[in-house]
């Protein structure tokens, strides 16, 4: 139920405009629904059918057929991936990062486009010849080649979504990204980018006490959050320093996982509010357990037995975790579309309902 759960989430932002809401999906379930269908037949329904979808923005990595004129595709310019972003999404060695760091020093932004264009050899004589294993450089190359070949990312540093995105965001609107077309290293990387330069915008509103009163809260919600914010190396990027200090820069972290024992301790002490779904194992029901803000050791069995659509809150606010339970997303929209004064409804395409 996790899915329709942010899909309703979502398009509460939607219709409040209140609250920017930016969502990174790596599996392309949330722009339109997906090819999947309801036990009675019914497809499923993205944001993109929502009926307040002029607040709503979706930049993809794929192409989203239906939706002309609606859909735009991602770019994130290479000069716009810092090496702590390269650093926190791949596994490198020690040595490898201090050759990694070295290279950023001396060809700041346009550092991936160098280590892509120039000979190990070369490399090795702009950063002092023998200061760095062939081996680390060699590394460094052969992942700065896999970047540069996802479709999203370029070496011209004008084409950039990412002043866009964060302009949307900045009115309240929610913005969709859609990275299923990439693979998991570089839709990590992407990402990584996208919470940094949010993170970068609001922390330089703060010096600004106007500008930055003007300015609604973001949250910046991450599907699979057990990727990035794991016991093993999820304690120093982007999404771990969202979630410690971003509340003091009204920049909120949204971590959606099915497996939440994978997840720094740390870290889940850090996620205030919880929305608990059904867990069968009990080493899940332990972790969220022992990071909820109420005491829910009389509810175990409830968590392991809530059906799909089923929770319970757990926030500082509540004096007891609160029951919930969430709208199908597609009956949701059918009642807010029944609603909606005939001069704002989107009007139905020729050929629907026709075959």
């Amino acid at each position: 139920g996790k899915s329709t759960l942010l899909k309703v989430l979502a398009g509460s932002t939607m219709d409040s405009g209140q609250v920017g809401f930016l969502l990174l999906d790596p599996h392309g379930e949330y722009a339109d629904g997906g090819a999947a269908v309801h036990p009675d037949g019914r497809p499923l329904r993205g944001l993109l059918h929502h009926p307040r979808s002029d607040r709503l923005h979706v930049y993809t990595s794929r192409p989203i057929p239906g939706f002309p004129g609606r859909v735009h595709e991602l770019a994130v310019s290479a000069a716009e991936i810092t090496p702590a972003d390269f650093a926190n999404v791949y596994n490198i060695s020690d040595a490898q990062e201090e050759a990694l760091w070295a290279v950023g020093n001396l060809f700041r932004k346009e550092w991936i486009s160098r280590i892509d264009s120039l000979e190990p050899e070369q490399l090795d004589a702009a950063l002092g010849k023998g200061r760095f294993h062939p081996g680390s450089l060699n590394v460094l190359k052969r992942r700065c080649e896999q970047v540069l070949k996802q479709p999203v990312i370029h070496t011209d540093a004008a084409v950039s979504t990412t002043k866009a995105i964060l302009s949307h965001l900045e009115a309240g609107h929610t913005v969709l990204v859609d990275t299923s077309g990439l693979f998991p290293s570089e839709e990590l990387l992407v990402s990584a980018v996208l919470a940094r330069s949010l993170l970068e915008r609001y922390r330089d509103a703060a010096r600004d006490p106007v500008w930055f009163r003007s300015l609604p809260p973001v949250c910046v919600t991450l599907e699979e959050a057990q990727r990035v914010l794991n016991q093993k190396g999820g304690s120093s990027n982007i999404f771990a320093q969202i979630a410690r200090e971003g509340r003091k820069f009204k920049v909120g972290l949204g971590a959606v996982t099915q497996q939440p024992r994978l997840l720094s301790d740390e870290l889940l002490s850090q996620l205030n509010t919880l929305v608990i779904l059904g867990l069968a194992d009990p080493t899940d029901r332990d972790r969220v357990r022992a990071g909820a803000r109420q005491d829910l050791s009389q509810v175990t069995k409830e968590i392991q037995m809530l059906e799909p659509g089923e929770a319970l809150v757990t926030t500082p606010g509540a004096p007891f975790a609160l029951p919930l339970k969430a709208h199908l997303y597609e009956d949701r929209i059918l009642e807010q579309q029944a609603a909606q004064p005939a001069a704002m409804r989107i009007a139905p395409k020729a050929d629907a309902g026709f075959y």
